[in-house]
């Protein structure tokens, strides 16, 4: 009990940051519901408005994403989790080398096979989803993923992970399965990190102030990121953060084979949340966009830039709520 405690603990921490396919990728399984929770809602928006392009022609850009994850416990079936996840990119440019929306939606499951031997225990996520153009017909966009993970208790306060994961919409490798190796560690209920193809670390020296950051390797459809939020707790239910995100996502175009259409942005910035009740939470906040681009290719390792948007001033709103 006290194992199961300790990592659940520890991976919630260590995974609150976001990254795409948080809900229908391998985190799927490994970031733990909270205590007394059926259902994980996460839902917001970013715009970019009153940019322009390196050709000078005017670009406004509004990101709105939904996703959720539940657990069957109710079904009688604790050991399976589903989650889904809906992106959608608007574009309002007269550029006609971009379409005027991008839309990347999928779904996807984990099941937990449980113990298979001492302190050795298996799983399973599989998913399927659709990055295109507007052109759902296209079937050349549909894409599968999958992650079969061996999770090993060295301690109460020590896992290692190992397994190999395949995303149709990687960013980069995406027909390739790539393994993976991660090793966590609690320290304390103030620090604790991971190592692997992905490294992060949560610290919080008191009640006021918390930093949470990661970069290198994710699971998911994006491969190489990097993100970081500091956080100041004024009181109990308000933080005031600054924050730094990159991202990087692939859409299938319509007769164009594999090739995809990416867009890439960084945002550093800051804002506030409130937890409006113990299961709801609201946040706001502006930021700077940055490295903005949209470009071709199969994959992140050869691609052509088709439109460089200015470095412009970003807003957001997210809302999450628990059930």
């Amino acid at each position: 009990m006290q194992l199961r405690f300790l990592s659940t603990f520890l991976l919630l921490s260590l995974f609150s940051i976001s990254t795409l396919h948080a809900q229908t990728g391998p985190q799927l399984y490994l970031i733990p519901f909270p205590e007394d929770t059926e259902v994980q809602s996460r839902n917001g928006a970013f715009s970019i408005f009153g940019n322009n392009t390196d050709s000078d022609q005017a670009i406004d850009i509004f990101y709105l994403w939904s996703d959720a994850r539940g657990k069957l416990d109710k079904l009688n079936l604790p050991q399976i989790h589903l989650g889904y996840e809906l992106h959608t990119l608007l574009i309002d440019s007269p550029s006609n080398v971009i379409p005027d929306a991008l839309y990347n939606y999928n779904l996807g499951l984990s099941y937990e096979f449980g113990e298979i031997f001492t302190n050795w225990d298996l799983a399973l996520t599989a998913g399927i989803g659709t990055a295109n153009d507007g052109h759902f017909s296209n079937l050349q966009s549909y894409y599968g993923m999958g992650t079969l993970m061996l999770n090993y208790h060295l301690s109460p306060t020590q896992q290692v992970s190992v397994g190999v994961s395949f995303d149709g919409n990687r960013d980069i490798f995406p027909d390739v399965p790539l393994p993976f190796i991660q090793y966590y560690h609690f320290v304390s209920p103030q620090f604790q990190y991971v190592l692997g193809f992905y490294n992060q670390l949560n610290w919080k020296p008191n009640e006021q102030f918390q930093i949470k950051g990661g970069a290198g390797i994710m699971l998911g459809g994006q491969v190489i990121g990097a993100d970081v939020r500091a956080s100041y707790f004024p009181t109990k239910n308000f933080e005031l953060f600054l924050n730094f995100d990159n991202s990087t996502e692939g859409f299938f175009q319509n007769n164009q084979g594999r090739t995809r259409l990416f867009y890439m942005y960084n945002i550093a910035g800051g804002g506030f949340a409130w937890n409006i009740t113990k299961k709801i939470q609201f946040e706001a906040g502006a930021g700077f966009a940055f490295g903005q681009q949209f470009a071709t290719g199969f994959d992140f390792r050869n691609l052509n830039t088709v439109v460089r948007p200015d470095d412009n001033v970003a807003v957001f709103l997210n809302l999450h709520a628990d059930f």
